[in-house]
């Protein structure tokens, strides 16, 4: 009679009576399940492109919205708005992020990786993350693959 199991996330040894796998760290036998730890969710690199990218968008849009007050009378306000919705929806993915599930944050991904590099053309920062968010929204298709038990 063996007191050892196999984890269903990593295949190493565990023992019988085990309820989270020693060598990843998943969950075994409901109990809570959680992604194995080699599955940080949401992504590290995509929540931390998404909030510097809204940082740095409600700062341009503060500095263009200066800008249409003091010397660029409506252009500078007309060119503040974009900035503040995207500032606004990439706010609002980083605080859902965590609750969506991997292809609904792969989708806003999509959509904020080519509203960054196109508004932020004139800046680097925004064109950074989106590139960022390009490269590794894909990595999110591995969360529908091994969803949590």
């Amino acid at each position: 009679m063996t007191d050892t199991k196999t984890c269903p996330f990593c295949a190493e040894e565990i023992a019988a009576a085990a309820i989270k796998c020693k060598h990843c760290g998943s969950m075994i036998d409901g109990g809570g399940a959680a992604w194995p730890s080699l599955y940080d969710y949401p992504p590290p690199m995509i929540m931390g492109s998404i909030i510097v990218s809204a940082v740095w968008n409600f700062l341009s849009a503060a500095w263009w919205g200066f800008s249409g007050i003091s010397w660029l009378p409506c252009i500078g306000l007309f060119i503040a708005v974009p900035y503040v919705i995207l500032g606004y929806y990439e706010i609002t993915t980083y605080q859902r992020g965590p609750t969506m599930s991997p292809q609904e944050l792969y989708d806003r991904c999509g959509v904020l990786s080519i509203c960054q590099i196109v508004l932020g053309l004139t800046n680097i920062l925004p064109v950074v993350c989106g590139v960022l968010l390009l490269v590794y929204r894909d990595r999110l298709l591995a969360y529908e693959e091994s969803p949590p038990g």
